[in-house]
């Protein structure tokens, strides 16, 4: 009986060391997991930052570009543009225009009254 106790009080349990191994390993495991992915939150965190950043400015530039163009489509502007530019071109006249009622031929019938009204204006 001496020689068992004294085998039992040498000796390590191989399965508690086993589990005590893969539970630290487990645990490491875990920690590791959370720590890349704390990481990876935080690194997308700014990359978003940074693009609403970027989205804002766009935005911002957006709204001067539209108000540039708004300003630019005024008849003020193009009139001015059109004086110095020495561009000739002037308002249109009511004949200038060519009024099309539907109905089957009538655009033929529209372009000869427009240029017979045309040449009548200009032989007189």
């Amino acid at each position: 009986m001496t020689r068992n106790r004294k085998r039992n009080a040498n000796s390590l349990n191989v399965r508690w060391v086993f589990k005590l191994c893969i539970f630290l390993m487990i645990l490491g495991m875990m920690g590791f997991f959370y720590v890349s992915q704390k990481n990876r939150t935080v690194f997308l965190g700014d990359e978003i930052k940074k693009l609403e950043s970027k989205m804002e400015a766009t935005r911002q530039r957006n709204q001067v570009l539209e108000s540039q163009i708004a300003n630019l489509k005024s008849l003020r502007v193009v009139q001015y543009k059109c004086t110095q530019w020495q561009l000739g071109l002037v308002q249109p006249v009511e004949t200038q225009f060519i009024r099309v009622s539907p109905g089957r031929g009538s655009l033929q019938l529209a372009i000869r009254e427009a240029a017979a009204s045309e040449a009548n204006r200009s032989n007189e």
